[in-house]
């Protein structure tokens, strides 16, 4: 009841519960595999369950913004209803908490959902995809990490700083990136939800006192999107180029309830007309009623003017420190769908597996391959099997991973191939490869021996 009541709710919840609590990203489809992973050996099923049962508490409060924070739940209102940026749910679950147990205030969670709007909308503006940065809200941990590790550190800060330090590709659009395109795009045709609801959010900021109806007022073009004859006179000879260049740019678009009314009629008309710009109320139609003409200069001019209040109502949240950002230790299994993207540039910190009666440390990846073929081979049952696969040399499935004779070592000297169990075995096994080729390698022997992946557990660093 408190994820929600249809088929799905239950699952979403867990998935959203799951990446809080472990910042990895698996599919829907995944859930289970993941919950397995997730389960500690000291977990009881009640200890499970009333973990699950306090987070979908606060599930429940920030999907129907039932906080008990009137500020908190405004916001969630513009973050949820109308950016619908979901992906963040895994942070705001773990800020939700750590509010709920006194760790952190109000306005920190307030200034946390304004960064991630403040995100989204500079992304969408500047047609940076909005659904690819799912990944950067799994860091909780990091920031705990960094709380932990940093004295007098504050969440808020450590969270604009690794939302301000986030690679390339999920970067937080400065100011100088925002106000070009602003100026010179058009931020109409690829999202038309997030261009009203900006131009609602500026005219709310300047009249916060006014009832600004989103629902009555809609879209309009000042200089229509189908021109009369009047418009291109007025236009001039460059008329087309003009039509062309700044129809969607945000200097020629504003609010109004009378969008039927004012149709492609000239900007004259428009503006002296009954309810027509001079008449209006709404802070976004100040221009209008300043200027006695509608043309490219105009146009540039107002688009200059939103362009900065868009940048001030959505800022740059800059960090006050910075820190060292230091990835945690973390558990992944073998089967997990999203393993190499997990292990790249990590290290094994130490592994579990049910042959073996304790966790064994390790330091590399082909420490914990070599560890791995050893415990197989010890097994009296699985031990018959492996010598039937040695017979078979570097052939078939096991191509590449083991040879019946020493293979050629490398040009400048390098042995590419060890005998692992010598002297029992004269088996090689190629040990010059990259940590995911270790792990596809493990891959095959669990597939050859019948074993489940996810019997294998790995401790990263």
């Amino acid at each position: 009841e408190n994820a929600g009541t249809s088929s799905n709710d239950t699952t979403t919840y867990i998935w959203n519960f799951l990446a809080c609590k472990t910042n990895k990203k698996s599919s829907l489809s995944d859930v289970y595999k993941s919950f397995k992973e997730y389960k500690r050996p000291t977990d009881t099923p009640e200890d499970i369950l009333k973990e699950l049962y306090d987070y979908s508490k606060i599930y429940g409060q920030i999907k129907t913004k039932t906080m008990d924070n009137d500020g908190i739940n405004d916001q969630l209102i513009d973050l949820i209803d109308t950016i619908k940026s979901e992906v963040a749910m895994p942070l705001l679950l773990d800020a939700g908490m750590k509010y709920s147990r006194g760790q952190i205030r109000a306005d920190d969670i307030i200034e946390i959902i304004k960064i991630i709007e403040s995100y989204f909308v500079r992304r969408s503006i500047c047609r940076l995809n909005t659904v690819g940065p799912s990944k950067l809200f799994l860091m909780n941990k990091k920031i705990d990490t960094i709380l932990n590790n940093t004295p007098n550190a504050s969440y808020v800060d450590i969270f604009k700083f690794l939302m301000y330090s986030a690679s390339s590709t999920l970067r937080f659009p400065d100011d100088g990136e925002l106000l070009t395109v602003l100026q010179g795009n058009d931020i109409y045709t690829n999202d038309k939800k997030t261009c009203k609801y900006i131009l609602v959010k500026i005219e709310q900021f300047y009249n916060p006192k006014e009832n600004v109806d989103p629902i009555r007022l809609t879209l309009e073009h000042i200089m229509p999107q189908h021109l009369t004859g009047e418009w291109r006179n007025d236009l001039g000879e460059n008329w087309e180029n003009i039509h062309k260049t700044y129809l969607n740019r945000i200097g020629n678009l504003t609010l109004t309830g009378y969008n039927s009314e004012y149709s492609n009629r000239s900007f004259r008309t428009k503006k002296h007309m009954k309810n027509g710009f001079n008449d209006s109320s709404l802070y976004l139609n100040h221009y209008m009623r300043d200027v006695d003409k509608w043309t490219d200069s105009e146009m540039r001019e107002r688009g200059d003017i939103l362009s900065r209040d868009i940048s001030k109502i959505w800022p740059l949240y800059k960090p006050q420190h910075t820190y060292t950002n230091d990835q945690d230790i973390e558990m992944v299994a073998l089967d997990n769908t999203n393993l190499e993207e997990i292990i790249t540039k990590r290290k094994p910190k130490s592994f579990s597996f049910p042959l073996s009666n304790k966790e064994i440390d390790v330091s590399s990846w082909k420490g914990l391959y070599i560890s791995v073929i050893e415990i197989l081979y010890n097994d009296s049952v699985l031990k018959p099997q492996m010598q039937r696969a040695f017979k078979h040399g570097n052939s078939g499935i096991f191509e590449n991973i083991i040879s019946d004779r020493e293979e050629n070592i490398g040009q400048y000297g390098e042995v590419f191939w060890e005998q692992i169990l010598y002297p029992d075995e004269k088996t090689y096994f190629r040990l010059n490869k990259s940590a995911l080729d270790f792990l596809k390698a493990i891959k095959v022997w669990f597939k050859f021996l019948k074993i489940d992946e996810s019997d294998l557990s790995i401790n990263l660093k």
